[in-house]
């Protein structure tokens, strides 16, 4: 179901997108994909359940983000989020210290 909603944060741009998977063929193919990933991420942080729509989030078809397979990088942060809950306390920081140098190159 198309919307009005569309992103306008940074992460567009981000070149850790880059190399991410292309789909035009799906629905809701405009989804933000870095808004996906970070849904995901979360949710896999909290041990959400996972979801298989995405239509809440905002469009986005700016930067390294077009064009990518929302529902991929759902996934990606997803399995992330969830291997996060099982790192010891040194190497969550030192994965944080990481995530923040990508977000803002």
């Amino acid at each position: 179901m198309p919307h009005n909603n569309f992103c306008s944060k940074n992460h567009r741009y981000s070149p850790f997108y880059e190399s991410m998977p292309l789909s035009q063929a799906q629905p809701g193919r405009h989804i933000c994909a870095a808004c996906a990933f970070e849904d995901g991420l979360l949710n896999g942080l909290n041990c959400l359940e996972k979801k298989t729509d995405l239509s809440h989030l905002p469009d986005s078809q700016a930067g390294t983000v077009r064009h990518i397979d929302a529902m991929s990088l759902y996934n990606l942060g997803y399995s992330i989020g969830l291997k996060i809950q099982n790192l010891d306390m040194k190497n969550l920081q030192k994965l944080l210290l990481f995530m923040s140098s990508m977000s803002s190159s």
